[in-house]
């Protein structure tokens, strides 16, 4: 018995060893495999080989690039290779055939004279090999100067010193040093294809956008088009949006490595030629000399760091201030989760965070001088009649123009992050906020697949999106005399969104190559197949301009000053103010059911708040007699609509308080 005991025991004891080491090396080859992976997601491939090419004024050196989706090799080339002067680089390889034919390493071939595929072999190991040109657009060649372009994808904060230079039409335009390359971005960096933000030693003057030291290059990743940040700021700038960002459509190589098209675009900063107002980040630099502003700590009125409570601020603990600083911010719309990122911000009584994009670095006395001439204009913007415990106008503190022409430019897009992020207005040294610049469209014009109100060209964004923080442009939409100019800035931005449509067929015919080449490089569309690439960017492009026609046959129809909208308020229910349908004076629509919760009994609608008015209810006809009409919901009177009583109330009684609208609750004992 005991032997069978001890038999018993140690097999359970063996079992128990092996389940112990299987769940070690389980765990062993997760953490090793997770390791992996994220060792993979930052990590640059590494070429096979790389090639040289001449260009009018200089050499050009591209890695190829293995796409796994045909097991085939891609040289990615920009405008203005010649390839009548071709050389492949391989280290450690001793020969190389090109077709069949041998060559030499590290010198020039004529084997290779033109785009298309060749079979290249190294040491015996082929490549087939797929050469393609890009569009006859500016490249920039970035080289880091550890050639680190994985620790910036590893880090978006991480900054590089490199090289840059600067093609266009083969010439060499700029040849030059960035302090830094970094990333930039936030929920586009998570995207395959990252944006970077770049910074010259010296102000230049990049494709006449005036001398600046900072300039971003952003990646259309979510943009099959390439262009919609491209013609939606030149449409912003045609309209008179102040400050729009000048930019230009380029090939880019970092380390290079061919990393697709992107927009090269000015930043969204103060400076004479950029936001044209007061540089307090430079103001603040002189009052604190030797002081390294951006290592200083960040101060917040919320209870700790990480929180972005209503009616609180943070900014940097900067001793000194400057003289005057009633101007030259430039504010920001943004989620909160950023917002806790950022320096300087402040979050408003209404629960909307505001980022100060400039001055980036903010002392104290600065946000509340900003935060409290915002919170001014917003307990105006959101009052029903527009006006603040201040007896001031919403429309005192705002160019109304530039705000209605900031809308009507958003809402063609029909842009998911307007209202929400990416946001901005600057406030000159007038003491009135303006709009704008624009920025970022890549999620506009009927590019959000997963939301599919922003697919829909037939209803405006204001009317049918309760966005987050009440939704700044909803209650904008909501004064008439914001929707009149709306109205007329429509009339007057008609003929420019009509150009729209012709600037996109020019880029279709500029891009078309470029596109293919970043499109395979991605795998935007889907297919390595050349020709397929080019047939899907083109619909892509025709799918964009349907989009924008359709909007500006609902603009005609909406954006006229016969138009008229209904409004429905929850007059004591909870929730915000809701839009009806928009049509013209004269129309009649259904009115809508209840869409606020109360404790109380909706008795139905009104056009007076205390009931004096018409009467409505839901399913009923309403005609639009006027600009704007607003039904106010209608509720049983008392603190609470339900009526308790003990054991069976009287038939009598209980036809009475039934008439009254009441809810009856039966309690017996």
């Amino acid at each position: 018995m005991k032997s069978k005991t001890k038999k018993k025991w140690f097999a359970a004891l063996g079992i128990l060893i092996s389940v112990f080491l299987i769940a070690v090396i389980s765990l062993a080859w997760l953490y090793g495999s997770s390791s992996a992976i994220d060792k993979h997601k930052y990590e640059v491939d590494v070429p096979a080989f790389s090639v040289t090419v001449k260009t009018q004024d200089g050499n050009i050196t591209v890695n190829s690039w293995e796409n796994i989706k045909d097991n085939k090799t891609y040289i990615f080339l920009p405008a203005g290779a010649k390839l009548d002067n071709f050389t492949v680089h391989c280290d450690g390889a001793q020969s190389l055939e090109i077709n069949g034919e041998s060559a030499e390493l590290d010198s020039q071939t004529k084997l290779i004279n033109s785009g298309g595929e060749y079979e290249i072999k190294l040491d015996g190991k082929k490549y087939d090999t797929v050469i393609l040109h890009g569009a006859n657009i500016p490249s920039v060649h970035i080289n880091t100067e550890n050639q680190a372009l994985s620790s910036i994808y590893a880090d978006k904060s991480h900054k590089e010193k490199a090289e840059i230079e600067i093609y266009s039409k083969g010439k060499k335009i700029v040849n030059d040093s960035l302090k830094y390359i970094k990333g930039r971005g936030n929920a586009s960096w998570e995207k395959p294809q990252k944006s970077f933000n770049i910074k010259f030693k010296k102000k230049i003057n990049l494709f006449d956008m005036g001398k600046a030291k900072k300039y971003s290059l952003i990646s259309p990743y979510a943009d099959q088009t390439l262009i919609k940040n491209y013609l939606t700021y030149m449409l912003a700038d045609n309209v008179g949006l102040e400050y729009t960002s000048d930019s230009t459509l380029v090939d880019l190589y970092v380390d290079n490595n061919y990393l697709g098209a992107y927009l090269l675009a000015d930043s969204v900063e103060a400076g004479k030629k950029r936001v044209n107002i007061n540089d307090l980040d430079d103001e603040n630099e002189l009052a604190n000399p030797d002081i390294n502003i951006d290592e200083l700590d960040v101060v917040t009125s919320a209870e700790s760091i990480d929180r972005a409570d209503s009616g609180t601020q943070r900014w940097v603990d900067i001793q000194n201030e400057p003289e005057d600083i009633t101007n030259g911010y430039i504010i920001q719309l943004e989620f909160a989760e950023r917002y806790l990122n950022e320096s300087s911000g402040f979050v408003t009584d209404n629960g909307q965070p505001i980022v100060l994009a400039s001055p980036e670095y903010a002392t104290k006395g600065e946000i509340e001088y900003i935060s409290s001439f915002y919170q001014d204009f917003e307990n105006a913007l959101y009052a029903d009649d527009g006006y603040n415990n201040l007896g001031k106008h919403y429309s005192e503190y705002i160019d109304i123009n530039s705000f209605a022409k900031m809308y009507i430019v958003q809402e063609l897009g029909k842009n998911k992050d307007a209202n929400e992020t990416s946001t901005y207005m600057f406030l000159d040294d007038g003491g009135i906020l303006k709009a704008g610049p624009v920025w970022d469209f890549d999620n506009a014009f009927g590019n959000q697949v997963f939301l599919g109100n922003m697919n829909d060209t037939q209803h405006l964004k204001a009317d049918e999106l309760q966005v987050c923080y009440k939704g700044f442009f909803r209650a904008l939409y909501k004064h008439s005399d914001f929707r009149t100019a709306v109205c007329n800035e429509w009339e007057n931005m008609r003929d420019e969104v009509l150009g729209f449509i012709e600037m996109a067929d020019e880029c279709d015919a500029l891009i078309s190559d470029s596109a293919v080449m970043n499109g395979i490089r991605w795998n935007r569309y889907n297919t390595v197949d050349i020709e397929e690439n080019k047939e899907k960017y083109a619909q892509a492009i025709s799918d964009l301009k349907d989009f924008i026609n359709t909007r500006i046959n609902l603009f005609d129809s909406t954006f006229s000053n016969n138009s008229s909208v209904l409004f429905y308020y929850p007059n004591g229910g909870n929730g915000n103010y809701q839009y009806g349908e928009s049509k013209n004076v004269g129309d009649r629509i259904i009115v809508s059911d209840n869409m606020y919760e109360s404790d109380r009994k909706f008795l139905g609608w009104n056009t007076q708040p205390d009931g004096s008015g018409n009467s409505y209810n839901p399913n009923d006809e309403i005609t639009l007699d006027s600009e704007s009409v607003t039904l106010y919901a209608q509720w049983s009177d008392g603190k609470n609509a339900v009526l308790t009583v003990k054991n069976k109330i009287n038939s009598f009684y209980k036809k009475v308080y039934n008439s009254l609208k009441y809810r009856i609750c039966e309690v017996t004992g």
